[in-house]
């Protein structure tokens, strides 16, 4: 079997486990959109702060959905031997991870539509114009910050640890970033 065909099924495979973890669904998805609903409306009579409001909750939701969950995810797999155990299959490891990595860009692109829609339905904000642009650099934080969650996680000590690494990176750039 080549190794794209390997890496579609981990993808499938990988999507599957995540609809079947409803608190990674939650943290992934309706978070964000909970952060958007309540700083939204907040700034509902000013459109000048949504149009800047809005791509920042989306740029949030690809670094949460991406940043973060790989992190976690990475680090988990790593301390309960499961990155060993792939190893000593014939699944070759970029195979693997073009599965796993293919389910956070999947869940980032989702999201940024999600947040677009919203943004625009419910708080007349314009849509994009420059469509190619959106999507550009979208491709782009999405594969900046899951390199990035890919690389933290080995200085993260253990998955007990992991929240608090991940946070003391992800809450000062959210506060930082306006």
């Amino acid at each position: 079997m080549s190794a794209a065909t390997l890496a579609w099924r981990q993808f499938r495979f990988e999507r599957r486990q995540f609809w079947r973890n409803p608190s990674a669904a939650f943290f992934n998805f309706l978070l964000p959109l909970v952060f958007l609903l309540l700083f939204a409306s907040v700034f509902a009579d000013d459109e000048d702060q949504l149009e800047i409001l809005i791509p920042g909750i989306a740029a949030m939701s690809v670094m949460a959905t991406t940043f973060s969950a790989l992190a976690f995810n990475v680090t988990y797999l790593r301390e309960e031997g499961i990155l060993k155990r792939i190893r000593g299959t014939p699944l070759p490891p970029a195979a693997y991870f073009g599965g796993f990595l293919g389910s956070a860009v999947v869940n980032a692109l989702i999201q940024v539509a999600l947040v677009i829609t919203i943004g625009s339905l419910v708080y007349g904000v314009d849509w994009p114009q420059d469509w190619p642009a959106l999507a550009l650099f979208s491709v782009l934080g999405v594969a900046c910050f899951g390199a990035l969650g890919i690389a933290f996680s080995h200085a993260i000590p253990n998955f007990d640890a992991a929240p608090a690494y991940v946070n003391a990176v992800f809450l000062p750039l959210i506060f930082i970033s306006g």
